[in-house]
């Protein structure tokens, strides 16, 4: 499965969420103890590494890296079920021309009519 990214709606308009298949990936206090809630993040999209195995959340999980925009800093996503994940969205440079999905007009409901007899 490849990655992608997932436009913000809301509070995220701005930013992008990383997936793999069904998974969305968080970015890990844990994994990433210099990170804050509230540092705004720009990822080299070209730069994700992995998957790698991680099951410190689940068995059969994985996680993966990639370079910060402006440095050498890697950053490492773990799935989005890990409890000390803090950001789920991130900053892409708009050069990069990754535009990202758009979750909500892929899975737009379209409704099947039925005819009566």
């Amino acid at each position: 499965m490849e990655y992608r990214f997932v436009r913000g709606r809301g509070n995220q308009w701005d930013k992008v969420a990383l997936m793999r298949g069904p998974v969305v990936y968080c970015i890990s206090r844990k994994e990433n103890p210099w990170v804050h809630e509230d540092m705004v993040l720009e990822i080299d999209p070209a730069s994700i590494s992995g998957p790698f195995a991680d099951e410190s959340y689940r068995p059969g999980g994985f996680k993966c890296t990639a370079r910060l925009i402006g440095g050498t800093s890697e950053i490492t996503f773990t799935e989005f079920i890990d409890p000390s994940g803090i950001k789920t969205f991130f900053h892409i440079p708009e050069k990069s021309g990754v535009a990202g999905d758009d979750e909500l007009v892929a899975w737009q409901y379209n409704p099947v009519r039925v005819r009566n007899r």
